[in-house]
């Protein structure tokens, strides 16, 4: 059984979540980061551990390397990749100790219940289907961040400010986006994650963040805020209370799953939409079931 991180571990295993999940990266496989020469590549999921960890202090070395696309193939081709300490396949020793881990193909527990290793569900999928990298972030948060349990309520000026944008999702007057923050159609049309409403109702609500509109491709725009487009600016963490990209906990499943990856992606094939997310919000952030069907009340003045 795998036992939850704690301390540092923990702390870097969550940036890894985060990072994941977040949807800004595309997925590669056979090796932790193929390198294209007309941008950033293909990443696995434990290339993407390569980076975070290095990026926030570990003490890994990076380099450039030419490799056969299949080392066990005499005739495939050579591409180019990046290496961490001393492999391009798995993690090292120093990333293995830097998040905790005592396998370099860390082990992830499915959902039904058995444990396979994160390079196979990468690369191979895991019964019959493929996960996408925020798919794989929420194994990897079930796994070794735990099991969730209700998030601790916000304080009250927190919670006055996560009921706006809970009321606001839950209206049905916003049409739901995925993989940005705000996509501008051509014909002005406007997409939201729920992220997005959150950055909205809170400058509505009087916080500081800068809005900017960027072209996205031809005819698309994106709404960036305080210079983010796909999770929560400082200012807005620092508003709400909350992190990047919030975990909800949701009746499906026992343990937390990222708002951006909920909006995106929904869980077990279900979409959730935005009405659906704003019930997770709430449900997550300010009241338990419990208290919203009125069970639990004290009942000593009611004879």
């Amino acid at each position: 059984m795998i036992t939850p991180l704690s301390g540092e571990e923990r702390e870097h295993m969550l940036a890894l979540v985060e990072d994941l999940t977040s949807g800004g990266h595309e997925k590669g496989k056979g090796k932790l980061h193929i390198i294209s020469e007309f941008g950033e590549g293909t990443w696995c999921c434990l290339g993407r551990a390569g980076a975070v960890a290095y990026d926030s202090g570990c003490q890994v070395e990076r380099s450039i390397v030419r490799v056969k696309r299949d080392r066990y193939d005499y005739d495939s081709g050579y591409i180019t990749v990046e290496q961490f300490g001393n492999s391009t396949e798995a993690l090292s020793l120093e990333l293995q100790e830097w998040y905790g881990l005592s396998e370099s193909n860390p082990m992830l527990l499915m959902d039904d219940g058995k444990e396979t290793v994160a390079a196979g569900v990468n690369d191979n999928g895991y019964a019959g289907r493929e996960y996408s990298l925020p798919e794989i972030g929420e194994l990897f948060r079930a796994t070794y961040l735990g099991k969730a349990s209700k998030m601790n309520k916000l304080h009250e000026v927190h919670a006055e400010r996560m009921k706006a944008l809970c009321d606001d999702l839950e209206s049905g007057e916003h049409l739901q986006g995925k993989g940005k923050l705000h996509i501008i159609e051509a014909d002005e049309t406007s997409y939201w994650c729920c992220l997005g409403r959150a950055a909205v109702v809170a400058i509505n609500g009087g916080c500081q963040v800068s809005r900017e509109i960027i072209p996205e491709y031809e005819g698309v725009f994106i709404e960036r805020f305080g210079g983010y487009d796909g999770i929560l600016c400082p200012e807005l963490r620092e508003w709400y209370g909350v992190d990047a990209n919030p975990p909800l906990a949701v009746p499906e499943v026992d343990y937390e799953i990222s708002a951006t990856s909920l909006n995106d992606h929904g869980i077990f094939e279900t979409p959730y939409d935005l009405p659906m997310l704003g019930r997770a919000f709430r449900e997550t952030y300010l009241e338990s079931p419990e208290e919203s069907s009125g069970e639990g009340e004290d009942m000593t003045s009611a004879s």
